[in-house]
């Protein structure tokens, strides 16, 4: 694999300004996902008792990976699924080679 070139990128989220060094193809993903936490510490901010922004971003990391553990069941279940109907297939071929 060749090495992508780096740019500088500065992202902002609750108020601090981070500086990153990404490759060019990641920037907007990277952009679009600090612009979406900042959303949620907002929306977070008045629907959760907090005492400063370290509450906000647990409540938002907690979220993430909530996801993220939905979106791996869900993909665990699919595989299993796709393997089973993928052995059914084989084994509907492998009987009428064998008829």
């Amino acid at each position: 694999m060749a090495n992508e070139e780096k740019t500088g990128l500065d992202i902002v989220i609750a108020e601090r300004t981070y500086h990153l060094s990404v490759d060019e193809k990641s920037k907007e993903r990277i952009l679009k996902v600090a612009n979406d936490i900042n959303k949620m510490i907002i929306r977070n901010s008045t629907s959760y008792a907090h005492r400063d922004e370290r509450d906000l971003l647990a409540m938002v990391a907690l979220q993430y990976a909530v996801t993220a553990a939905k979106y791996e069941e869900e993909k665990t279940f699919k595989d299993k699924y796709l393997e089973n109907k993928l052995t059914e297939i084989s084994d509907l071929l492998s009987s009428e080679i064998v008829s």
